[in-house]
């Protein structure tokens, strides 16, 4: 979401078959063009890379802001919807973003930037820089909201919420269809959302932080701070828009195939954990009694169970 993937410009040496010859020439050089592939166009790139930055703990760079923020996320949001129980559904996580916006911006300042001696607590941007952030991040998050609730919305209008199985085997061939046909229309419509609504909110906001960082920490990553001259003159931070339209078309899909890389990997190791399970289980419980928990969970009715030998 930050590198930069501008070409390289630059002048290669005159070629010439006497040994002798020097380096000066009035022949007009030609410059040569190179794009050169951007260092997280793979997980693979990029990990070496940031084995070469700080070893192998870099890795787990920004680990503990990223902890400690998620807690204070789910802290505060759960607070706030219970004192803002009368407000529209997602107002407390807006308003979480928004009070949590200088850790969500430390998180990326220490990902993008050299290892500092520093703790994480102590670069947490100022108050200043808050103010600068507070907007772009009440936008953006009421963004991902809108995302989020817009699909269960229609959902809940459409009347296909609380559709089972059971349900529908009652419907007729036409309803069925029309219920097929709705719940096609909303996965279309999450498609859309998480396309046009959410991964633009999240990659402006993203560059936005990444306008903040400090002048004296160094990138490990090519960063044009300027933003192609986009960049405000007074204090160099770049509105939500112009981080939008900066960002190319080729980083937008590379960053959509790094989403659906993490989505089958995180499919893959889901599947092999439940494997393991699922063999613990047969060999702990033995195979009827897996068989009867299935029947369990299909038939609330059956009660034929018994997982330990005696009643407790």
């Amino acid at each position: 979401m930050v590198e930069s993937r501008d070409a390289v410009l630059y002048e290669p040496l005159q070629k010439s078959d006497d040994p002798d010859a020097t380096l000066d020439s009035k022949v007009e050089p030609e410059l040569l063009l190179v794009k050169q592939a951007p260092i997280t166009s793979s997980f693979r790139s990029t990990i070496k890379h940031l084995h070469s930055v700080g070893g192998f703990r870099a890795r787990f760079r920004g680990f503990w802001v990223f902890a400690v923020t998620g807690v204070a996320t789910l802290w505060i949001s759960q607070w706030l919807a219970y004192i803002l129980h009368f407000m529209p559904m997602g107002t407390s996580e807006i308003i979480t973003a928004v009070i949590l916006a200088n850790l969500s911006m430390t998180w990326t300042h220490v990902v993008i930037s050299f290892p500092s001696e520093k703790a994480w607590y102590r670069r947490v941007p100022s108050f200043k820089a808050w103010k600068k952030i507070a907007g772009p991040t009440a936008i953006c998050s009421f963004a991902q909201q809108t995302a989020i609730l817009l699909p269960i919305g229609l959902l809940v209008l459409m009347d296909i919420e609380n559709i089972g199985p059971e349900d529908a085997k009652k419907m007729s061939k036409h309803e069925r269809d029309m219920v097929a046909l709705k719940s096609f229309g909303v996965l279309l419509t999450i498609i859309a959302m998480a396309l046009l609504v959410s991964l633009p909110a999240q990659v402006a906001i993203t560059r936005v932080q990444a306008s903040l960082l400090a002048a004296d920490q160094e990138t490990i990553i090519p960063f044009d701070r300027t933003f192609n001259g986009k960049a405000s003159e007074h204090d160099g931070v770049i509105g939500l828009v112009q981080a939008w339209k900066t960002f190319q078309p080729s980083s937008r899909m590379l960053l959509i195939k790094t989403y659906i890389k993490s989505f089958f990997i995180q499919v893959a190791l889901a599947m092999f954990f439940f494997s393991v399970l699922a063999v613990e289980a047969f060999m702990i419980l033995g195979s009827d009694k897996i068989m009867q928990l299935g029947r369990k969970a299909t038939d609330p009715n059956f009660d034929e169970i018994r997982i330990l030998p005696v009643d407790i």
